[in-house]
């Protein structure tokens, strides 16, 4: 497999633009052979499906990784060229990613449902469009999000998106449905604050 896809192909972690958002469209990254740990994870695991091989997506705090369910039982890093892991370097990874308070838990190498890949695919999209400063794809990719994985936190993430673009309306419409959901968030009063200023940008608006 490795010599397959990182030999043969080409593909590889795009560490020098690891925010560019095509890094997270299968299509882009299967064309351009750069990806995020995620996308070359799913590659590999399909191509592996369709070789008869037990691989699965693991999603792994900060990097998603690729796991052989099969005796021996073996993590694969797809983003560095299918780098075999063993425990000590998983407890690496989360001390760069966390700080040296993280510990490895079971559940950080658990198999992830197709529902929750995807989720962290749009997640990615979202960061990546934020980043760039393109806040009209990084709210599509809210909306995204918010049907494949709905939560409170994304209701308020929307809703600011919107105020920043000057969607009053739908900014309003969102942070209330945010506090409703959740009156008592650690930021309910900054957000009914922020409210409070929408209501009256709306009323200067009229």
């Amino acid at each position: 497999m490795n010599a397959l896809l990182f030999g043969e192909e080409g593909f590889r972690g795009n560490e020098a633009s690891y925010y560019d958002p095509r890094n997270s469209y299968l299509n882009q990254v299967l064309d351009r052979r750069l990806g995020l740990p995620i996308t070359l994870a799913l590659i590999y695991v399909e191509v592996g499906r369709r070789a008869r091989l037990p691989l699965s997506g693991v999603g792994f705090p900060a990097h998603f990784l690729v796991v052989y369910e099969a005796e021996p039982r073996l993590l694969v890093d797809p983003f560095n060229c299918g780098r075999l892991l063993s425990a000590s370097d998983c407890q690496q990874l989360l001390w760069q990613a966390f700080g040296s308070s993280a510990r490895l838990e079971p559940e950080h190498l658990a198999v992830s449902a197709p529902r929750e890949i995807l989720a962290r695919l749009i997640s990615n999209l979202k960061v990546a469009y934020q980043r760039a400063g393109d806040l009209r794809r990084a709210l599509r990719a809210s909306e995204q999000l918010s049907v494949v994985r709905p939560s409170a936190t994304e209701l308020r993430d929307r809703g600011l998106m919107r105020f920043r673009l000057a969607d009053f309306r739908g900014a309003t419409a969102d942070l209330g449905q945010y506090l409703e959901f959740d009156p008592a968030a650690p930021d309910a009063e900054a957000v009914r604050r922020q409210l409070a200023v929408i209501r009256e940008l709306r009323e200067r608006r009229n």
